[in-house]
């Protein structure tokens, strides 16, 4: 993404920037490599990208923005439930902010395939209610995955968490404030597609979309590693994503997979057993926080974070949304992340 850094907005964005990160501790810039805390700032005014971690950041960063927008949000979300963000929201559109909603009508309910959650129904019910143009996704897909927030068509946040509490308080989570004008505009075109029930196919290369190409640049992106791999998913389920990660252990590349832990087991244990088979042999399980993300780092210099879980269904049947980041402080975080996170878990 760093071809495509524009100059900054003008000083009243600059200083949103700078505000915001000074609100959020440790929001995704590592130490920056200048010799004057001055050049720090500056360099941090100026980058079209931000890094939150969560549970660590907390919903500040998502409240700060929706509290910020002036003219619109457009947002696509898997489970919406949180009231603080419902209340933000609420109060975004009573100031005058053109708000729109898509929402998943029926989340999957783990406990009962057959009936679908109905978590969604209070945001749906007290929004509408607030006179919020909120709507389920019309059924193209199997499931709306994504989580996005699109702040006056000129920020996107883009996130492995839903708007829950568990999301902002239990869960290890990544989310990306991105103000990169060409991902911002494909990812605004994108939601209006969606929300015309229209097509859409993405050209940005650093865009990982499913059902359109997220298979196809996932696979791409862990078979180019020559040194290292790190995944951390939720669930991992896709015998092509398997015997990838496993054809890059047998090129002499490190391949580290960090899944979540479920009580009881069940989940993931299949999993565990296709990773064996297809030669990938260091992989954990971490309980606390739980493993919500969905992220892969290779070679420390580029990374993916997004809605994509790397199972079948997200990346062939789901509409979900992702980014590749170059970003070198950000990168350096998020493998800072997961290397305390590998070294916290079975």
């Amino acid at each position: 993404m760093l071809k495509r850094l524009i100059p900054a907005r003008g000083p009243i964005r600059l200083l949103s920037a700078f505000l915001l990160a000074l609100s959020i501790a440790g929001c995704g810039f590592a130490p920056l490599a200048q010799t004057s805390s001055e050049a720090q700032l500056s360099a941090l005014a100026k980058s079209d990208y931000q890094l939150f971690v969560l549970p660590d950041d907390g919903q500040t960063p998502v409240l700060k923005a929706i509290a910020e927008a002036e003219k619109s949000l457009d947002i696509s979300m898997y489970i919406f439930s949180s009231p603080e963000v419902i209340t933000a929201v609420a109060d975004a559109e009573a100031r005058g902010v053109a708000v729109r909603i898509l929402l998943e009508p029926g989340p999957f309910n783990p406990s009962n395939p057959n009936f679908p959650l109905p978590i969604n129904r209070r945001a749906f019910d007290e929004l509408k209610a607030a006179g919020v143009n909120v709507r389920y996704i019309k059924p193209r897909f199997k499931y709306l995955h994504q989580k996005t927030i699109l702040v006056d068509g000129h920020t996107a946040i883009v996130m492995t968490a839903n708007l829950s509490r568990s999301a902002f308080e239990s869960n290890r989570e990544y989310g990306l404030i991105n103000r990169s004008t060409s991902d911002v505009t494909e990812i605004q075109a994108m939601f209006e597609a969606d929300w015309a029930g229209k097509d859409f196919a993405p050209e940005d290369p650093d865009l990982v979309v499913s059902p359109v190409n997220s298979r196809m640049r996932l696979k791409n992106l862990i078979s180019r590693a020559q040194r290292s791999v790190v995944v951390q998913v939720e669930v991992l389920g896709d015998p092509e994503i398997s015997r990838a990660l496993g054809s890059r252990v047998k090129a002499g590349v490190d391949v580290r997979v960090l899944l979540a832990k479920f009580d009881g087991g069940g989940t993931n244990e299949r999993e565990l057993k296709e990773l064996q088979e297809a030669g990938v042999t260091k992989v954990r399980f971490l309980n606390k926080p739980m493993v919500h993300s969905k992220l892969i780092v290779v070679d420390g210099e580029k990374a993916y974070l997004g809605s994509v879980n790397l199972t079948t269904n997200s990346m062939d049947n789901n509409r979900e949304l992702g980014v590749i980041l170059r970003e070198a402080p950000l990168v350096k975080r998020l493998s800072k992340i997961a290397d305390r996170d590998w070294a916290a878990a079975d």
